[in-house]
């Protein structure tokens, strides 16, 4: 189900105003009609049910007429229980990186961590981090609202691997690498299903030396997933879908194997 994102929270009568991209995309692209109701997230995941209560040339009102206590994400079954994930993708050449924010909200990632590596060719310029973010995080709301994705994202810009905040206690990290020697299979991670699964992808050219032993003191397990070498922007997408199975297969086994006891 697609819904609506909200940029802020609804005033004290329960109403929020729209314009600019949310207002053409509700009611130019999606075409809704006063009277219609909606869907609704905010920036914390919290579910709204919305009424559209007044259309005008280029702004839009709607009513908050209930609130969910539960987040989408506890609401969604597509969602492994327990099991928020997040990307740190290393960023690619050109505006690959846009796509793979895009792609990684319709998956259902809770944060995107877009880090500038040793062999990354594109680097953060001195003052266009707070720019980047916020366009990330206009794709992002773009894609929840596509797409009706669970969750909506937080994306930082990060200077370099030593600089990313440490994994959630009691979560997995996880780098994948083009080497097909690299660490363990993926059902051996995910032999039990952690709160928070990390899933680190290099850039083109992978990870460097250093960056490989920087990973391994911070406690990032290596993967190897079988294929070819993948683009970074498919590497991404492949690698979320992957440990969403897993994770879905092993809580299924789980449950069967607890029924016949």
């Amino acid at each position: 189900m697609q819904r609506l994102v909200l940029p802020e929270d609804p005033d004290e009568r329960g109403e929020l105003t729209l314009s600019g991209r949310r207002f053409h995309h509700l009611c130019r692209v999606r075409r809704h009609r006063v009277g219609d109701r909606l869907e609704a997230i905010d920036s914390a995941g919290r579910l709204y049910e919305c009424v559209l209560a007044e259309v005008e040339s280029s702004w839009c009102r709607v009513r908050v007429i209930r609130r969910d206590h539960a987040t989408a994400a506890q609401c969604a079954t597509e969602v492994p229980a327990g099991a928020r994930l997040e990307l740190v993708q290393f960023l690619p050449k050109g505006r690959a990186i846009d796509t793979i924010v895009r792609q990684a909200t319709e998956c259902g990632v809770a944060a995107v961590f877009a880090v500038s590596g040793e062999r990354s060719v594109v680097r953060f310029r001195d003052g266009d981090r707070e720019k980047k973010e916020s366009r990330w995080a206009r794709i992002a709301a773009e894609a929840v609202q596509q797409s009706g994705a669970p969750v909506l994202p937080t994306v930082q810009a990060v200077e370099a691997l030593d600089a990313l905040p440490s994994v959630p206690n009691e979560g997995l990290g996880l780098a994948f690498d083009a080497d097909p020697l690299a660490g363990m299979p993926l059902h051996k991670y995910l032999d039990s299903v952690p709160n928070t699964v990390r899933l680190v992808i290099g850039p083109e050219g992978g990870f460097s030396p250093k960056e490989r032993d920087t990973l391994a003191r911070s406690g990032y397990g290596l993967v190897h997933l079988g294929t070819p070498v993948l683009r970074t922007d498919t590497a991404a997408v492949y690698a979320i879908a992957a440990v969403q199975a897993v994770a879905r297969e092993r809580q299924a086994w789980r449950g069967k194997e607890a029924s016949r006891e």
